[in-house]
């Protein structure tokens, strides 16, 4: 069961703010297509529900963002 600061998160937002209790898990990893600029991933960990989030920074889609890992 996620917290309200996570509940409060915009999904699929490109620039959607995350909160303060949102740690992140390892390195961003820069992910490249052929021809096409990079797309940075972030994954965080809430360290109070304990819900895994992914954060996709690419310009071109606005609706990059937040999402929840599976």
């Amino acid at each position: 069961m996620s917290c309200d600061a996570c509940n409060a998160i915009e999904l699929r937002k490109r620039k959607g703010l995350g909160h303060a209790r949102l740690m992140p898990v390892g390195e961003p990893v820069k992910v490249r297509n052929m021809g096409q600029p990079a797309v940075i991933m972030t994954h965080y960990v809430c360290e109070d529900c304990g819900i895994k989030w992914q954060y996709e920074d690419d310009r071109r889609d606005v609706y990059a963002g937040w999402s929840i890992e599976a």
